[in-house]
């Protein structure tokens, strides 16, 4: 079964954000993207970053972060990953089961 998971970055190291690391990290998230598994991403102005991410468990979100090159190079730290339920129209914002 397909979950959602939200997952925080967090400390951006702003002096270990090299161009090469940059490019890498971009073509990890487009790899995701592609596969649609990562649907949205984004830095925050406190030094935070945001990722949704649908798939099949926690572990596996665990196990692509992992091989982020923003993970392996400690450009951020990995903060929390929380399954969360979806609230949109098609479902009425969980209104309907």
């Amino acid at each position: 079964m397909i979950a959602t998971y939200l997952i925080e970055f967090q400390n951006f190291q702003e002096e270990l954000c090299t161009s090469e690391l940059l490019k890498a990290h971009v073509l990890h998230l487009e790899t995701l993207y592609r596969q649609k598994k990562l649907l949205f991403c984004g830095p925050c102005e406190d030094g935070s970053a945001f990722f949704l991410f649908s798939v099949a468990s926690k572990q596996e979100v665990i196990d692509l972060l992992s091989q982020d090159p923003f993970i392996i190079h400690s450009v951020y730290q990995l903060g929390s990953v929380k399954m969360i339920r979806l609230a949109t129209p098609e479902n009425q914002f969980l209104l309907k089961k």
